[in-house]
C-alpha cells in the first residue's frame, strides 16, 4: 500500500501523546457537537491537543495546517512551556485550557473552542477545527501495534516518586513497549536544548510509528485502533471533512513537514525561577504566515500575550531578527542532542 494512503490513519495515531498525522481516520462519524458536514476542498487548519488527566494541563499543542493547493500536511508544536499572558497573568500555554475547562464547567468542546479562539486571536490565524485526547491512551496504542522500534541514542535512566516516574531505556536499536514510549517522550533529563529535546523525541516517534503503519500493520489493525481511539477523542471534524481528506490522501498524496514555532527557553528570572519558552515574533510570524496562512498576510501577537515586556531577557528573545524555524518532513527527523553523562 502506498504511503499516502496509510496518511489519514497516522494522522489519528499520534493525536495521544505526539498529535501529528494522525487525526481524520479516528474522527470519522464520531464528531458529536453538531457540526454538520459542508462542502469543502479539505484544506483547513486545525488545533489538535493532548491533555494530561491529572491536571487537565495541554501536555502536547499542534496547529496543524492541511492544503491542498501544495499538498502538504504542515504540524508546528508550540511548546508547552510556551509565555502566555491569560487574564492579565503570565503563564505557560499549557495551563491555559485547562483553566478555560474549569471556567467553562468541564464542558471539553466549549473550551477547545475557547482555547482555539484564543490562540487563533493571537497567532493570527484562522482555526477551522480541533481535536482533544487524553494522552493516557498512548501507550495501550503502542501496545496495540505490537509496539513500536526505536534507535534509543542514549541510556535513558530516571526516577521521580512524586510524578510516578521510574523510566529505565537502554541506549540501541529495540522495540518499545506502549510504557517505554511514552517514558521516551516523557524523558528531559541531559538534553542540551532542555525541554525543547522531548519535542524531537516526538518528531522521532512520529517517523517510527509513521513506517510502523505503513510497512507492518494491516487494514483490520487500523480499523480496530481508530475504534479505540476514537472513543476518547472530542472533535468537530464532521464525517464529510474526513472523506475529502481521505480522498486527496489516496487521489493525490500527500507530504507531511513538521517544525516548533520559533523561538528559545529561558528561566523568568537569570538564575532563578521557572522556565519559560519565549516565542520569537518575526520568525513566529513568518512560519505561521507561509506554512499555516499559505502566504495570506496576518497580525501575530496583536495583544502582545506571548512577551513579558517588563522582562528583559523575554525581550531580547521576543523582538530578536535572528530566528528561523527548522523544518523536518517524514525522511528528515532530527537526532537528539544530549550532554555526555546527561
Amino acid at each position: 500500500m502506498k504511503k499516502s494512503r496509510n496518511f489519514i490513519i497516522i494522522f489519528a495515531v499520534c493525536m495521544t501523546l505526539i498529535l501529528v498525522t494522525m487525526i481524520a481516520v479516528c474522527i470519522v462519524s464520531f464528531s458529536d457537537d453538531g457540526t454538520q458536514p459542508t462542502d469543502t476542498d479539505a484544506s483547513f487548519n486545525a488545533l489538535l491537543v493532548g491533555v494530561d488527566t491529572a491536571a487537565n494541563n495541554a501536555d502536547v499543542i499542534m496547529l496543524i495546517s492541511l492544503s491542498q493547493s501544495d499538498r502538504y500536511l504542515t504540524a508546528i508544536q508550540l511548546p508547552r512551556d510556551t509565555y502566555v499572558s491569560y487574564e492579565g497573568e503570565g503563564r505557560k500555554i499549557n495551563s491555559v485550557y485547562a483553566r478555560m475547562l474549569s471556567e467553562s464547567n468541564g464542558d471539553k468542546h466549549l473550551a477547545m473552542r475557547r482555547f482555539s479562539g484564543f490562540l487563533s486571536e493571537n497567532l493570527g490565524v484562522e482555526i477551522d477545527k480541533y481535536a482533544l485526547l487524553d494522552t493516557s491512551i498512548f501507550a495501550h496504542v503502542i501496545d496495540d501495534l505490537g509496539g513500536v522500534t526505536l534507535n534509543v541514542p542514549f541510556d535513558m535512566y530516571y526516577e521521580d516518586e512524586a510524578q510516578s516516574l521510574d523510566i529505565a531505556i537502554e541506549k540501541g536499536v529495540q522495540n518499545l513497549s506502549g510504557e517505554q514510549a511514552v517514558d521516551f517522550v516523557r524523558y528531559r533529563y541531559g538534553y542540551i536544548e532542555g525541554d525543547l529535546g522531548r519535542l524531537d523525541a516526538q518528531k522521532m516517534l512520529i517517523s517510527a510509528l509513521y513506517n510502523k503503519l505503513t510497512t507492518d500493520t494491516s487494514a483490520i489493525e487500523k480499523i480496530k485502533l481508530a475504534a479505540e481511539i476514537s472513543k476518547e477523542m472530542v472533535t468537530n471534524f464532521s464525517p464529510r471533512d474526513v472523506l475529502d481528506i481521505y480522498s486527496l490522501a489516496t487521489d493525490e498524496g500527500l507530504s507531511l513537514r513538521i517544525m516548533t514555532a520559533p523561538g528559545e527557553a529561558k528561566r523568568y528570572a537569570e538564575n532563578s525561577g521557572a522556565w519559560y519558552y519565549v516565542l520569537n515574533k518575526i520568525s513566529t510570524e513568518n512560519t505561521l504566515k507561509e506554512y499555516i496562512n499559505q502566504g495570506r498576510s496576518l497580525t501575530f501577537d496583536k495583544n502582545t500575550v506571548f512577551c513579558d515586556e517588563s522582562n528583559l531577557s523575554f525581550k531580547n528573545i521576543y523582538y530578536d531578527k535572528n530566528y528561523t524555524a527548522k523544518i523536518y518532513t517524514d525522511n528528515n527527523i532530527p537526532k537528539l542532542n544530549f550532554r555526555q553523562g546527561g
